[in-house]
């Protein structure tokens, strides 16, 4: 702050407000330019992530092609399960251990372009293909297998293996009553 006195002479402050040059003239304070104090910025809070909801699992078991049980789980508001990785397959076969299904339709199918895909538009990096599969064809009669589904092994665990769509119009004798699906509901 600078003082000025009536002589138009300046002099500095020192602490009580009194000139420093010994000039009895009356001085007035003219007030100068106030420094703002800095202003520290307010933290921008980073947004908490909302938890994603596990996907809900439900197993039907009904004598039931996989474009027809595909179908009943649009119409629940899913679609068949689609199984990520280790620990989604882990899972799956967690829920069919107490069951007495052999066969069990999921959401892998062979897209246009002859590749697995899921019904979820999600690209397939987890196998766990039963031994000689995928075959792609039915040895028997030549009919494209394009559907996966999971069949139980001799040893209780289950694989992966493709099908043709509706095996119980052709061969109901060894899937009728034997057969189920996992409709997946949410993420």
């Amino acid at each position: 702050t600078k003082l000025t006195g009536q002589s138009g002479s300046t002099g500095n402050v020192a602490g009580s407000g009194s000139a420093q040059s010994g000039q009895d003239a009356s001085l007035e304070v003219s007030p100068g330019p106030t420094a703002l104090p800095e202003l520290t910025p307010e933290p921008t809070p980073e947004p908490t992530p909302t938890p994603t909801a596990a996907p809900t699992l439900e197993l039907l078991v009904e004598d039931i092609g996989w474009d027809a049980a595909e179908a009943k789980c649009r119409e629940m508001g899913g679609q068949l399960v689609t199984i990520k990785d280790e620990a989604d397959y882990q899972h799956v076969c967690d829920m069919l251990k107490n069951t007495s299904v052999k066969y069990v339709w999921i959401g892998c199918y062979r897209n246009s372009e002859g590749e697995l895909t899921w019904t979820s538009g999600e690209t397939v990096d987890y196998y766990n293909w039963a031994s000689g599969e995928p075959s792609k064809i039915d040895a028997y009669d030549g009919t494209h297998e394009d559907y996966v589904m999971l069949v139980r092994q001799p040893n209780g665990t289950w694989k992966y293996n493709d099908s043709r769509m509706d095996p119980i119009a052709d061969y109901a004798q060894y899937y009728s009553g034997n057969i189920a699906y996992i409709c997946q509901h949410g993420a």
